[in-house]
């Protein structure tokens, strides 16, 4: 299994909430490392959430 497939599998375990907290606080982080995490967040959000209530937090995420 690769880094990013541990990575991901590991998101993919946290629930809607947690995952809404972590990409608004990875959205204003500068590290490199931050895009992958926030990449895999965001996949995980896509994959739990209507694709409305999605939209709507990117969003919410745009404007901060």
């Amino acid at each position: 299994m690769t880094a990013q497939q541990k990575l991901n599998a590991k998101v993919s375990k946290l629930n809607v909430a947690m995952l809404k907290d972590m990409a608004t606080k990875l959205i204003v982080d500068t590290r490199a490392e931050a895009d992958i995490v926030l990449s895999a967040t965001l996949d995980a959000l896509m994959a739990k959430m209507p694709e409305d209530q999605f939209v709507a937090f990117c969003e919410e995420l745009e404007a901060a």
